[in-house]
């Protein structure tokens, strides 16, 4: 009756860390089978998607890729410039604009990656670097807008070094975008204005 009421003693300090052990270690075994599990299968759907890949540019005849709407070409579009989100009249970088066409003249949405390079081409010490963006195909999906009339990706390209007012009155930029369906690079370039250059001496002078 005595050890009836007791009951057994409660479980040492040690007992406690050692069951804790035991179950931290099997959290982890989990986690790790998990992600083996989720690697598994984006390694078969990316092999999945490098046999599609091959097969469609194995195509001929009739089954040719070039019978497929694929990218053909890509464009600056003549509205893209600086941007001034704060609205100081001084712009923090510059927005890019950029489509892609099909074969037939149509604007057309497609997956792949994009680098954007802006260019200072009056620096007398030579061409030079003033921003730069690499996007990879998931991130320069998220950047897509259509809408009547128009359908574009809008690129934003900070100054470089987390500059405060543009480096020149006009910026070249240069785009490369990768295809991901042909593996197709396609390039493109043009001269933008921006506002604000000069602007702090101007104050000064005041």
């Amino acid at each position: 009756m005595i050890l009836g009421a007791t009951g057994c003693p409660p479980p040492s300090a040690e007992t406690v860390q050692n069951a804790e052990r035991i179950n931290e270690v099997q959290r982890l075994k989990d986690e790790n089978e998990q992600l083996k599990a989720e690697l598994a299968q984006k390694n078969d759907q990316m092999a999945m998607q490098s046999a599609t890949l091959a097969e469609l540019r194995g195509m001929t005849g009739d089954r040719s890729l070039d019978k497929i709407v694929h990218v053909d070409r890509l464009a600056i579009d003549p509205l893209s410039g600086g941007y001034d989100d704060d609205r100081d009249g001084v712009d923090e970088g510059v927005v890019v604009y950029l489509s892609l066409f099909d074969q037939f003249g149509g604007t057309m949405r497609a997956a792949g990656s994009a680098s954007v390079t802006l260019l200072n081409l009056a620096d007398p010490k030579g061409s030079k670097v003033v921003g730069e963006v690499n996007l990879t195909a998931d991130a320069l999906a998220k950047m897509w807008y259509g809408a009547f009339l128009t359908s574009h990706y809008t690129i934003k390209i900070p100054w470089a070094g987390g500059a405060a007012r543009p480096p020149a009155k006009d910026i070249t930029v240069v785009v490369t975008f990768t295809d991901l369906l042909t593996g197709r690079v396609f390039t493109d370039q043009r001269v933008v204005g921006v506002t604000g250059f000069g602007a702090a001496t101007t104050l000064e002078n005041k």
